[in-house]
């Protein structure tokens, strides 16, 4: 995966649901056409019991990285995506990750080790598909993106 095909599909935030296994849905607190860099607003990430978590989008970088942040029982929580260019091919290095913070932290990191393997897995499946090809699970999402 190239930079280039890394940027235009990060940069359309209200398609994440399109390679994120867990999201939801993405209510922006700033028009669309906003850099990715200003990006604010709400992810709706699926929980495993039912219902939804809210996460605020912040730390965004274009360049490097971004975050969303989810306050939880006893906890906080950053969950990160980050990537970088290799220089001599122009391939992509992405990794994604969640940190948490608090009294609860080694409870939450137990609780939660089951399904970020292969959620993050899933998600990093989906976005090299999309970005590469246009598709995800068989679905053509090309129009989205041109």
């Amino acid at each position: 995966m190239h930079v280039a095909q890394v940027f235009n599909v990060l940069k359309r935030v209200e398609h994440w649901p399109v390679w994120d296994v867990d999201l939801k849905k993405v209510t922006l607190d700033t028009p669309v056409s906003t850099p990715l860099n200003s990006a604010k607003g709400t992810l709706f990430m699926k929980n495993y019991g039912g219902g939804e978590h809210a996460f605020a989008i912040q730390n965004v970088d274009e360049a490097r990285h971004f975050e969303y942040y989810t306050r939880l029982p006893g906890v906080d929580s950053e969950w990160y995506w980050t990537w970088s260019e290799h220089p001599t091919d122009g391939y992509v290095d992405m990794k994604m990750g969640v940190r948490v913070h608090g009294g609860a932290a080694l409870l939450w990191r137990g609780a939660l080790a089951p399904f970020l393997g292969s959620a993050f897995d899933s998600c990093l499946k989906n976005f090299k598909s999309l970005a590469e090809h246009g598709h995800v699970d068989g679905q053509d999402f090309t129009h989205l993106y041109q």
